[in-house]
Order: C-alpha cells, then sequence, then structure tokens
C-alpha cells in the first residue's frame, strides 16, 4: 500500500458485488412464483444499493485523509463481515441482527452462555480472514494505476440505475401493500435492514386509489413459508356445535377482579371456569390476541401477517358452518387483526368504527351492537362472536359516574 492515490470508485463498486453476492441468500428462502423471482431480485438489488449508500457515507470522511484508505479498509471489512454474519444468523433462527443479539456478543459471559465451542471459532475466524482477503484484494487493485486507466465510470448512468432499482422495489411493495398481494411483499423480511414502503394513505387521498380492505390474494400452503398447523385439526361430524362468544379486555389488570371494583365480572366469575395460571403470549396487544387465536408464541405474527394467514380454529369453524361476528370498539386495521386473525371474515361481518370519539362511549356502543346482533339472531346456525373493549388500554377511559382511584396530586 505504497502508492499515493486510490481508486476508490473500483474499490466501493467492488464492495457492492460482495455486498450483493453475500445478501443473496435470500433466494434460499423465496419461493419461486413469477411475482416473487422479480421482487425478490429487485429488492435485492435495491437494499444492497442502500447499504451501500450507508456504507459509503460512514466511511466518506476517511476518502480524504492521507492513510484514509487503511481506515476504509478496516471499515468495509467490518461492515461485510457483519453481513456475513447476519445471513448465517438468519438461516439458523429466521431472524436478523438485533440488539438482543449485539447484547449478547458485547456483554461479558455472553458468548459463553450459548456454550461456543471450537468448530464455531473457526468458523468465525475463518469467515474474517475471507472477508479480510477479500477486502485486502480490492484495495489493492485499488491502488494499481493500471486499474485507474482501465477502469471507467458512467456516473449518470449508475445513478439512474441505482434510483431506477430502488424506486421500481418501493413501488412494488407498496402496491402490493395497498392491493394486499403478500406473496411478494413478504419476501422483504430476508434481507438485512430491509425498509418497507407504504402509501395507502397517500394513496386514497391524492391518487384516488381505494385500498383493498380485504385480503384476496391466498398463498398456497405448498409454496407457503409456514408450516401451520404441524397436523390437520379433525373434528367429529356428530359432535356438539355450541355458540362461541369471546369477550375480550384490553389491558385489564388480573388483580382487578374483585367485588370492589369489577362487579359484575366478579359476580360472573363465581359461576364460571377461572384460569389463575394463564399466561399471555405476549406483552402488547397484538402479541396477546396473536396468541390467544393461533395458539403459537406472538414472534410469529411476522410471518403469519406477510401471508395472511387465518388461524386454524376460523378455519375450523368455518368449515362447520359457523357464522362470524367481530366486534371490536377500536379498529382492527392496527394492529392488523383483519389481515390475521380475522383475515377471511367479510368486512360486512366486522363492526370496529363505533361513531363517537370518547373511548368509554366506544365501549358502550360496541357491547349495544352486539347486544342488538344477539336479539335479531334468526336461523340455526352457530355462531362465533368476538368483542374488544379497549377502554383500560392506553389513555384509560371511563365514565365520571365510575371513578374508583384518583391520582395522587403534588
Amino acid at each position: 500500500m505504497k502508492a499515493k492515490h486510490v481508486d476508490y470508485k473500483f474499490f466501493i463498486l467492488g464492495n457492492f458485488a460482495v455486498s450483493l453476492l453475500i445478501s443473496a441468500f435470500c433466494f434460499k428462502y423465496a419461493n419461486f412464483g413469477p411475482g416473487e423471482i422479480f421482487f425478490t431480485s429487485i429488492s435485492l438489488i435495491s437494499n444492497t444499493i442502500m447499504l451501500s449508500a450507508i456504507w459509503l457515507v460512514l466511511s466518506l470522511p476517511f476518502f480524504f485523509a492521507r492513510a484514509g484508505r487503511y481506515f476504509v479498509f478496516v471499515l468495509y471489512s467490518f461492515f461485510q463481515f457483519l453481513l456475513v454474519l447476519d445471513a448465517i444468523l438468519y438461516h439458523l433462527f429466521k431472524f436478523h441482527m438485533n440488539s438482543m443479539v449485539l447484547n449478547l456478543v458485547f456483554t461479558k459471559g455472553g458468548l459463553q452462555a450459548i456454550d461456543e465451542g471450537w468448530g464455531m471459532k473457526l468458523t468465525a475466524v475463518g469467515i474474517f480472514l475471507t472477508v479480510f482477503l477479500t477486502e485486502w484484494l480490492l484495495i489493492k487493485f485499488s491502488l494499481s494505476s493500471k486499474t485507474e486507466r482501465k477502469f471507467r465510470v458512467n456516473y449518470k448512468f449508475l445513478t439512474a440505475a441505482a434510483l431506477f432499482f430502488v424506486v421500481v422495489d418501493k413501488a412494488a411493495y407498496a402496491w402490493s401493500d395497498l392491493k394486499q398481494i403478500p406473496f411478494i411483499s413478504r419476501n422483504s423480511v430476508h434481507l438485512f435492514l430491509y425498509q418497507p414502503f407504504t402509501m395507502r394513505h397517500f394513496a386514497e387521498k391524492y391518487l384516488k386509489i381505494k385500498p383493498r380492505t380485504e385480503m384476496k390474494v391466498k398463498i398456497d400452503k405448498k409454496r407457503s413459508l409456514l408450516n401451520y398447523p404441524l397436523k390437520k385439526i379433525s373434528v367429529s361430524p356428530n359432535g356438539n356445535l355450541p355458540n362461541i362468544l369471546i369477550i375480550l379486555i384490553d389491558s385489564f389488570r388480573y388483580d382487578m377482579m374483585n367485588p370492589e371494583v369489577a362487579v359484575n365480572i366478579y359476580e360472573f366469575s363465581k359461576k364460571s371456569q377461572v384460569f389463575l395460571n394463564h399466561y399471555s403470549g405476549g406483552n402488547c396487544s397484538r402479541f396477546g390476541v396473536f396468541s390467544l387465536f393461533y395458539g403459537i408464541y406472538g414472534n410469529y405474527w411476522f410471518p403469519v401477517l406477510k401471508e395472511g394467514r387465518s388461524p386454524v380454529i376460523m378455519d375450523v369453524l368455518a368449515s362447520l358452518g359457523y357464522e362470524f361476528k367481530i366486534f371490536a370498539a377500536a379498529r382492527l386495521t392496527y394492529p392488523e387483526f383483519d389481515r390475521t386473525c380475522f383475515v377471511n371474515v367479510p368486512r360486512k361481518d366486522i363492526y370496529d368504527e363505533p361513531p363517537t370519539d370518547i373511548k368509554h362511549e366506544k365501549d358502550e356502543k360496541t357491547a349495544l351492537k352486539l347486544i342488538e346482533y344477539l336479539k335479531g339472531r334468526k336461523g340455526e346456525k352457530p355462531f362465533f362472536g368476538f368483542i374488544f373493549f379497549d377502554g383500560p388500554h392506553g389513555s384509560y377511559d371511563y365514565p365520571p359516574e365510575f371513578e374508583k382511584f384518583k391520582p395522587a396530586h403534588l
């Protein structure tokens, strides 16, 4: 590295090619329908362009320093090593580098906790040396004056091409989100630091394109990335078909089900089964409701949402001829229960827009809608009902006459 001049354009484009090659592992997990091949290819190039732009910006100050090539060499070695580690991590656990992984690596005793053996250590050293050698070759060629003479770059063409791939990628993702086409956008999850782009509100307000509220496109189970359920559910054809009603109070504290606070619920509990050792599948509404319906851990929410897979209980009840009615005091579009738990329930059978902005009034109007439905039911079909109360969630709201505890004043 005695040369005074470094042809950084060769080095940067060479690193782009290396990053593209490493990130191409995503094809291993993508299914090979025409739309999926197109989106995965475009998004791979687009995401690599954006990652390369980040690497470039972080390294830019060193390009102008006399010994800057040494720092650039080290930085890009670290970037590529990070990409390789992320690919391995995704292959093993199906999630990308995150704060939990960083905490494991940088916390004293973290790596020892997973009992890493010599095989893992040697693999890590081998990967690092391979990345180090690749970067050394790229910087070596970049220092050559012959490389500079032979390697010509059309910057206008490269910039236009980069913008083209990024725009097409984000437009494809936005369109798949707008029109609920899960087999396109779901493959973005395989890419490290992929940034999704949505425009539902903008498209509806300014482009007059109405977002699809019901998921029409279904993924064939043979092309699914999910193995859910593990076994087909069998139901006795002669079994009883009871009506089912789930009443869910979001963020309700279990220790408040007592005669002082929740009088009616407490009285009802005395003639019911009460499960005191139940644990929620998550620490928020999204994962708690998800695990209630799907019977699996909350972290499966993301692939289920990408594919629009309905819970097996809803599929079984539908096959048995159940009538569905869903009532909610909060919009079911966020979290996206309309695209997960109730994805196969027609919009006409979902009530989630009570005509008021006051939370406790929303709960009341939602309850009255359920009562109205139950009183007006006709026919012998069994029904599945779900009602979602939102009053205790977030900005806790209740009618003034029900005030029990007053906040302390300083």
